[in-house]
Order: C-alpha cells, then structure tokens, then sequence
C-alpha cells in the first residue's frame, strides 16, 4: 500500500564474517576452538515425568516405580553447509552488484503504478490481502474484502515515523495473482516533475492514466 516511508537513521554496513579451513580436507567442519566449555556450558539435568493419561497399554512394571527420570541437558550445534558469503554472491549474482535488485539509479526515476481493490475485481483478477509483510511466516491472509475493514490497522497507515509497534502492520499489503493489467492502473505517482513529464511524454496517444507529482510517497 503506497504510502509515506518510515525515516529511519542511516546505519553502518556490518561485513559479513565467516570462518574458513582452507588447510582442512573437510573445509566445512568447525574448528573445535570455536565451542569451549567456557563459552558454552552445561546447563544440568531436566526432570520429565510420565503422562499418567496414556493409554493403559502404553505403562508397564517399570513406570509404576518412579514417576519422572532426569535427562543431561546438551547444547545442538548445526553445521550449515551454505555459509553467509556463498549466500550473499548468489544473491549478487542473481540481482547485479550492488544496489537493490541491481538498482542504483536512486528514487527520482522510480514510480509508484496505483489501482484499487475494486479495479481489480472489477476485472476478476485473484486478490488476497495480509495484515503485516507477506514475507514473515505468520502473517495472516484474506481473501474476502469484508475483512478488509476489521484486519488491516488504518490508524498507522497515515503515519510519517512507523516504527517500533506500527512497523508490522504498516506493511500489510494487497497482492494480486500472476498480474496487474496496465486497464487496472487509476494513476502513476512521481517524485519529481522532471520524471511526471518523461512518463506523461512516454505514454502520450494512449490510454494513460493521470500522472502527478507527489513526494511523499518517497524516502526523504
């Protein structure tokens, strides 16, 4: 949902770290430096106790004796076989180097396409819509617009700084399967009016929506 940016304070770019064995035959194994009794102690023993509401044929002579056993608890290591670098390139690879996407011509050339949820509809395409990021893993989705009005928080929409607690609901999105036809575009929203111009000249002779300037809907 297009809107105004949060501002958010320019941060220093951390490098990524990795440990590497070039020496080793098995590169991809943790040196055993890494993990020490110092760094990582143990934390005792848990106490578990039977469920006294298993099934009659699941209890025998022995669990009549004593009721709960204590277990060392250990620490789990997993050792990843795709560390951050190789990640990091295969995404550069993909994208181009630097910028997003292989982007680096900055927000003056970007421009927002608009529509709304009943053009959409209006031309039968797929909808459904999420109450936070459609990235997170437990965003929740709706498909029937009645629900649009209770699940999205329109009180953050209008915000300015969305930080802090408004941050998740202010990414609520609506999301279109496959594909938006250009017919669903009500307007294309500018940054700057040297842009507005180069994209009202693009699309002169057809069947344009109004294009207009509007900063706002830009990061500052």
């Amino acid at each position: 949902m297009p809107g105004r940016k949060t501002r958010s304070k320019p941060t220093k770019k951390r490098p990524i770290e990795q440990y590497g064995h070039g020496d080793k035959q098995r590169a991809n194994n943790p040196h055993v430096g890494l993990v020490t009794p110092e760094t990582d102690r143990d934390a005792g023993k848990r106490r578990y106790e039977y469920d006294p509401h298993l099934d009659p044929q699941l209890q025998w002579a022995g669990k009549a004796e004593h009721t709960s056993f204590e277990v060392p608890t250990v620490s789990l290591h997993v050792h990843e076989r795709v560390d951050p670098k190789t990640i990091l390139e295969a995404v550069r690879r993909r994208n181009g180097r630097g910028g997003h996407l292989g982007w680096q011509g900055g927000q003056k050339d970007v421009v927002h396409l608009v529509t709304r949820v009943s053009r959409a509809k209006e031309l039968g395409r797929r909808c459904i819509f999420t109450d936070r990021n459609a990235a997170t893993s437990y965003h929740t989705a709706f498909e029937n617009l009645d629900s649009l009005g209770p699940a999205i928080d329109w009180q953050v929409m209008p915000l300015e700084n969305w930080a802090g607690e408004a941050k998740e609901p202010r990414q609520a999105e609506f999301l279109v399967h496959d594909f938006v036809p250009w017919t669903a575009i009500t307007g294309v929203v500018a940054m700057t009016p040297g842009t507005a111009q180069r994209v009202a000249r693009a699309l002169e002779g057809a069947a344009a929506p109004p294009v207009v300037v509007e900063p706002s809907w830009y990061y500052p």
